[in-house]
């Protein structure tokens, strides 16, 4: 019984070091990741107009929250965090869906939402327990509105504003939050595409 219970003990131990070291190294992680499916890539003309709206839509999704959100300092509950709780990582979400489309390699993409799910599932808790510590009962009533991820409460999403209505959106935010980089490793993406489909035809 104790070394079942030791066992438990331990499984349990290095279950939370690795969600500690994927919290940590998440970004790396997903550069490696994006490193990997560049290599691995055999675009096609149809796969790359197929991903490309996917891309836009993320960045669109991750630009439009980056104008909204103060970290540590108030609890953004409108522009696109009155219709989804995570709207920074569905932007993720579409853009990296959208880059493994490209790929024209169905395992590629079957990877990509598994990896997703796994890394972002450990993020979105580690982030929720530190947001509910902050923000207490705010963030309970919150929680209640707004789904998680996807945004299935888009046309009820009014009344989900009304705790925060004095935000707007705010390219200043949207700079100081860097998301230019963002924009800038999207077109190198798409430039490496390109080439690689360019070769491909060759």
């Amino acid at each position: 019984m104790n070394n079942k219970h030791r066992s438990l003990q331990l499984q349990q131990t290095f279950s939370e070091f690795l969600k500690h070291v994927i919290f940590k190294n998440r970004i790396t992680l997903s550069f490696a990741g994006a490193a990997i499916f560049l290599y691995f890539a055999s675009p096609s003309r149809t796969s790359v107009v197929a991903g490309i709206p996917f891309i836009i839509l993320g960045e669109i999704m991750r630009t439009w929250a980056s104008g909204y959100i103060k970290k540590n300092e108030e609890l953004s509950q409108t522009g696109p965090y009155a219709i989804t709780r995570n709207p920074l990582y569905v932007g993720n979400f579409l853009i990296g869906a959208g880059f493994s489309v490209m790929t024209g390699r169905l395992l590629l993409f079957l990877l990509f939402i598994v990896v997703f799910i796994y890394i972002y599932r450990v993020t979105i808790q580690n982030e929720e327990t530190f947001l509910s510590a902050r923000f207490g009962e705010t963030f309970s009533r919150y929680k209640e509105r707004v789904p998680v991820f996807f945004p299935i409460k888009f046309f009820s999403s009014r009344s989900a504003s009304h705790d925060n209505s004095a935000s707007h959106f705010s390219w200043n935010l949207v700079i100081q939050h860097r998301e230019y980089h963002t924009w800038l490793g999207i077109i190198a993406g798409l430039i490496i595409f390109l080439v690689k489909l360019a070769f491909k035809g060759t």
